[in-house]
């Protein structure tokens, strides 16, 4: 809801709070000054309904304060409203009488100064309990301690008349306090109040020219019940101004889920991209590496056919010259051609198109064999560290299969660095593996 402009807002009040009263109370004078009208249960129903509203007003104001905590000037409306409610519920329950002047008399002085407190500025939460103390407890003085004399031969006495007029001053000083408040901050809730207390204002100083049950007096009483309709229209634009509050905060929040799922999508994306290139990088990586080993299968399977004409022409020559100078590099030949061979099982371990041949073979030496090509097949800012057992470990195994074992171990290490600086430990021993231990690694 838009504030008005603090002008229009200033002139409603004038007009609403002040000159509507004053010209309505002229014309009843001059119109109907004889009119009287005796109908205490319509009496109690506008002051009771009254009274409760400003309970009812009361109630919220300090839960407000109880969510909101600190000091606000709030404190003192409700305080006022919750002493103010309590003596005119008092005041509709009584019979026409001195309590019946008093008990009204006393609720316009109590809500008038309490209400002009505000004033004094914002107080604690725990001053708006003290509106329900203060008017509970003038209710039991006033039934057990002796009261002034309110109404003499039908007219109010100076002692009702001073109470109210002094009340009405009170709440018109509270009426100016919310309507600067309103002009510097805007807030409807300033100008509702400034409606309210002119109203109460009003209706305590036109008490004086009235008397029980005649125009003036039945006028003032209306003035009284459009008051509390303003308290009521507060109450209705607060509701609605929290009802548009919480939809503005779901908005809000519908709008910050949206982009926080938004987020968390492209997030995902990300992830998923990024996944499927590191996939793709293992793939091409695989494929090279088959690729590698299919052509070093072939190379091996050609090159171990020149190795047999090697060897075999070699040992021809060594038959041919069993001893002198050529002996030595005839055999040279032939060791240089066995290493050869054993480089060619080597990779074609590594291809996979070794034969099966289980023999026993020392592990420590097939690895310092097999060093040289596994540092090659490695990732090249990653060093292998050889941790190699003392004594012999000798195993039965197939050559071309122990060594696809280890080079898969080396290639699968190489491949977890991803293309990262790293070292690879190579560690051979001997331990005892048994039932607990398998259980214990899931084998």
């Amino acid at each position: 809801m838009n504030a008005p402009r603090p002008t229009f807002a200033l002139l409603g009040v004038l007009v609403a709070g002040v000159g509507l009263p004053v010209v309505g109370s002229l014309l009843v004078a001059s119109l109907a000054p004889e009119w009287r009208w005796d109908h205490e249960p319509l009496h109690a129903v506008i002051e009771g309904f009254g009274g409760f509203i400003a309970l009812a007003v009361a109630g919220l104001l300090v839960n407000r304060l109880r969510i909101r905590g600190g000091h606000s000037t709030d404190a003192w409306v409700a305080a006022a409203l919750a002493a103010m409610g309590f003596l005119d519920v008092a005041h509709a329950a009584v019979r026409v009488g001195e309590h019946f002047v008093w008990f009204h008399s006393l609720a316009t002085l109590t809500g008038g100064v309490l209400f002009a407190l505000v004033a004094a500025g914002r107080t604690s939460r725990g001053v708006a309990h003290m509106g329900l103390a203060v008017g509970a407890t003038a209710v039991v003085a006033s039934l057990v301690l002796p009261l002034p004399a309110m109404v003499v031969q039908g007219e109010f006495t100076a002692v009702a008349k001073g109470l109210n007029i002094v009340g009405g001053l009170g709440f018109y000083v509270a009426s100016v306090v919310f309507m600067r408040r309103f002009r510097n901050r805007g807030d409807l809730d300033e100008l509702f109040f400034s409606g309210h207390c002119a109203l109460f204002g009003s209706a305590g100083l036109l008490f004086e020219w009235s008397t029980l049950w005649d125009g003036a007096w039945w006028w003032w009483h209306g003035l009284r019940l459009a008051a509390y309709g303003v308290v009521v229209a507060y109450v209705a634009s607060d509701a609605s101004r929290a009802e548009q509050r919480v939809l503005e905060l779901n908005d809000e929040l519908d709008r910050r889920n949206e982009e926080l799922e938004d987020r968390i999508a492209a997030e995902m994306e990300r992830r998923r991209l990024l996944e499927e290139q590191r996939w793709m990088a293992r793939l091409e990586h695989t494929q090279k590496l088959e690729s590698m080993g299919v052509l070093a299968g072939g190379i091996a399977h050609d090159f171990n056919n020149l190795l047999v004409g090697m060897l075999g022409n070699a040992q021809l020559a060594l038959r041919a010259v069993p001893s002198g100078p050529a002996k030595q590099p005839i055999l040279r030949i032939e060791g240089a051609a066995r290493r050869a061979a054993d480089l060619t099982r080597q990779m074609l371990a590594f291809s996979g198109k070794g034969h099966f041949v289980t023999e026993p073979i020392d592990l420590n030496v097939e690895v310092e064999e097999m060093s040289q090509l596994l540092t090659a097949g490695t990732n090249k800012k990653a060093s292998i560290r050889w941790l190699l057992q003392k004594e012999p470990l000798v195993v039965e195994a197939d050559r071309s299969q122990l060594q696809q074992v280890v080079m898969n171990l080396i290639t699968n290490a190489s491949d977890a660095l991803e293309d990262q600086p790293g070292l690879i430990t190579l560690r051979t021993g001997q331990m005892m593996a048994d039932a607990d231990y398998l259980q214990a690694m899931d084998v």
